[in-house]
């Protein structure tokens, strides 16, 4: 899994409160239009169902693909896979009657849901993939770090390389690539504690998962900095 799929992830969930803005108009009986690069178009209820459609069943395909997970996790799995089974028939059994009668009754529904335990869920299994995501992320960029490493260690066994600025930048990539970890351990934490008391027990609040999993990806691009300046190092020693 790429970092791509980890910003994808992000960007559907703003798209989704873009499109539930346009869908409290449609409760209103306000015509609502969506700025596209070529022609605004009306987004119809139909339109929000299927987009709706299309993510739950993104979400099942993402779960589905998930390897080497805990007994714990696939646990998680299984219940959140059964909830989205039940999300799509109920999206998929929404009809608009011909003459529109019931559009605003759908939308109403369709909105106070999307705010409610529904929400939430959706929410929670977002989490759930995002954090696999980014410990991919993760094991990709320790992977690059341990080659890294050990092309270093030759290099100054070799005499060619010194030791100093080249095994300074490797440690602060070391440290970046742990703080990523540990804030992707505290991101699970805070999603397990999602619909549980704020707080641990200490009084620390939990931080919102999503938020500490971008900090993560960002300790990552960083490492990823510092990798590249290792990398010039190594070309200006071999000239």
């Amino acid at each position: 899994m790429t970092s791509k799929r980890v910003i994808g992830i992000f960007l559907s969930f703003f798209i989704f409160s873009i499109i539930f803005v346009n869908l409290a108009g449609a409760v209103s009986g306000e015509p609502q239009v969506l700025a596209q690069s070529e022609a605004p178009r009306t987004i119809t209820l139909e339109d929000v169902i299927e987009r709706l459609v299309n993510q739950a069943a993104d979400l099942k395909k993402g779960l589905q693909g998930l390897k080497n997970i805990s007994k714990e996790q696939e646990l998680l799995r299984q219940e959140y896979l059964g909830f989205l089974e039940e999300t799509l028939n109920y999206y998929q059994s929404l009809e608009v009657n011909p003459d529109g009668s019931n559009i605003r009754f759908l939308a109403a529904e369709l909105k106070e849901k999307r705010a409610g335990e529904l929400g939430a869920e959706i929410k929670r299994i977002s989490d759930f993939l995002l954090i696999f995501q980014t410990k991919s992320i993760l094991k990709i960029a320790e992977s690059r770090f341990l080659r890294i490493k050990n092309d270093l260690e030759r290099l100054i066994d070799l005499k060619i390389l010194k030791p100093e600025k080249a095994g300074f930048l490797l440690n602060e990539a070391h440290l970046l690539l742990v703080s990523a970890n540990d804030l992707i351990e505290q991101a699970e934490s805070a999603a397990q504690a999602l619909g549980e008391p704020r707080s641990d027990g200490s009084g620390r609040e939990f931080e919102n998962p999503r938020s500490l999993l971008s900090e993560a990806i960002g300790e990552i691009k960083l490492a990823y900095k510092k990798f590249l300046e290792i990398s010039n190092l190594l070309k200006e020693a071999l000239k």
